[in-house]
């Protein structure tokens, strides 16, 4: 059966997900996943964790020592649509906003599901000051895969993307592009399609992120690692 989502919840929920956004910067993509038990409903949630990044200078192929930071906490807030054959999904992270469809290639109530799920970010910002300013625009399509096991327990999901980014500094343009490979795994504590809408789904997870600069802009690699917990309504 399909819920819906309350309106005090539905603004609690998206205002909780936008404010743990903005505490802490990591890679233009989304570091966390959290997927809904059965793609055919309506929720809303954030997850909450911790992020360590860690930057190598130069090319990957030098081995350079770089610098690495973490961040606590890290959050991203996401609101769902269910369809009847998939689940459309907008999601805010540090700095970007995603749009992704999951198209689900098994029944909804199966045991055993998997799901393909393209996504697009974008993002914009601009700094003036005086005599100074810089604006940079940000794209960031993706493409991952999601495979719900042990009767919709356990997830796994493998993902890549690309990130290009245009950059003006007084008047100066700069193109640069950031390759991206990751994975995760998860496990639904308490599933979202398991009970009422006055209860919480409940997930936890760890995500692992592997970015690569181009080599016209100089190469270089981050590495992101972020273990978080979703609650979703």
């Amino acid at each position: 059966m399909k819920h819906g989502i309350g309106r005090p919840s539905f603004l609690f929920l998206a205002a909780s997900g936008i404010a743990l956004a903005g505490c802490a910067t990591t890679p233009p993509f989304p570091a966390t996943l959290h997927p809904s038990a059965r793609p055919d409903q309506d929720a809303a949630g954030i997850a909450m964790g911790a992020s360590y990044v860690s930057l190598s200078e130069g090319s990957p192929d030098e081995a350079a020592i770089g610098s690495s930071n973490i961040k606590i906490p890290y959050g991203e807030g996401y609101v769902r649509f269910g369809g009847k054959k998939g689940q459309t999904e907008l999601r805010v992270t540090p700095g970007l906003g995603f749009v992704s469809y999951r198209a689900d290639l098994t029944r909804p109530d199966a045991g055993l599901v998997f799901s393909v799920v393209p996504s697009f970010g974008f993002g914009w910002v601009s700094m003036r000051g005086e005599g100074d300013s810089m604006s940079e625009m940000t794209l960031a399509p993706s493409l991952s895969a999601i495979l719900l096991l042990a009767d919709r327990t356990l997830y796994l999901s493998p993902r890549v993307g690309y990130a290009w980014a245009n950059s003006v500094y007084e008047e100066e343009n700069h193109t640069s592009g950031t390759r991206m490979v990751g994975g995760t795994v998860g496990y639904l504590m308490a599933r979202d399609d398991a009970h009422t809408w006055d209860h919480f789904g409940t997930s936890l997870e760890l995500s692992v992120t592997r970015l690569v600069r181009d080599e016209d802009d100089g190469g270089g690699a981050i590495w992101a690692i972020v273990p978080s917990v979703g609650i979703t309504r």
